[in-house]
């Protein structure tokens, strides 16, 4: 609770916490109650379990969505810190480009694959595929050597030197 609340508002977000906390258990049980002597302790607990199964499933999307989101800030800050301003543009161009051409070249495999292996095969493969693609992008050093440049650093320029033409 103190990373979230101020230290002069934590009794009060203790209290708040404390008293959510004992009315779901005391609405829950009551809950409870009324679902057993309505539709029997069998299907209340296949309700139970259903809701156990729809919150999982929350959670996952939830834990999936913040990792895509960490991944998609840490992406676009690295973009923006070590492109030139005058290429963002076109780098994110290519980037997108990359993307939306191998969307149908993955689906176009995995009707295949998934026949030959199985759906669980399939999706057994393609996270093997992720690592090791992982993996790979790892092995070259400027990935492993990326560090956030500090507030007001200039952005590197990196142009290829021009090489004069011959004088005629």
């Amino acid at each position: 609770m103190p990373s979230v609340v101020s230290a002069g508002r934590l009794q009060e977000a203790n209290a708040l916490l404390r008293l959510a906390s004992s009315a779901t258990s005391i609405v829950g049980a009551g809950l409870a109650g009324l679902v057993v002597a309505g539709i029997g302790a069998g299907w209340a607990l296949a309700f139970d379990a259903v809701t156990f199964l729809v919150s999982a499933a929350f959670v996952f999307q939830v834990v999936a969505g913040g990792g895509v989101e960490v991944f998609s800030v840490m992406w676009d800050t690295a973009m923006q810190q070590q492109i030139p301003h005058h290429r963002l543009s076109r780098v994110y161009s290519y980037d997108a480009l990359g993307s939306f051409v191998c969307i149908p070249i993955g689906l176009s495999i995995a009707g295949p694959l998934s026949g030959l292996l199985g759906v669980g095969g399939a999706l057994v493969f393609a996270g093997c595929v992720v690592v090791v693609a992982t993996c790979l992008v790892l092995t070259v050093h400027d990935v492993r050597a990326l560090r956030r440049t500090a507030p007001g650093e200039p952005v590197p320029i990196h142009e290829p030197e021009l090489i004069p033409e011959p004088s005629r």
